[in-house]
């Protein structure tokens, strides 16, 4: 049986460290339940963490991340979780 080396896996998230996002609150990209429940606070969050993504100069790496995963919750890529089922492969 043949083995493979396995990669370090801080390769596989380095990109979050050139991230527009670190440092920046979570709570942006990851709403509380009542500000989900709002829906004017729930796209005004939306659309804050969207700003930020599109500053950012990992979004391509972000979203694929957050396709592959997927990821279910938060802003990921400048897309909400509903924007990303429209588009996940």
């Amino acid at each position: 049986m043949k083995s493979h080396a396995l990669k370090p896996m801080w390769q596989q998230w380095a990109w979050q460290f050139r991230a527009e996002c670190s440092g920046c609150s979570a709570e942006v990209f990851f709403p509380s339940e009542v500000d989900q429940e709002n829906p004017r606070r729930r796209a005004a969050n939306a659309r804050a963490a969207k700003l930020i993504c599109q500053r950012c100069p990992v979004v391509r790496q972000c979203l694929h991340h957050a396709l592959t995963v997927p990821e279910r919750f938060g802003v990921w890529g400048g897309l909400t979780p509903q924007e990303r089922l429209r588009i996940a492969p």
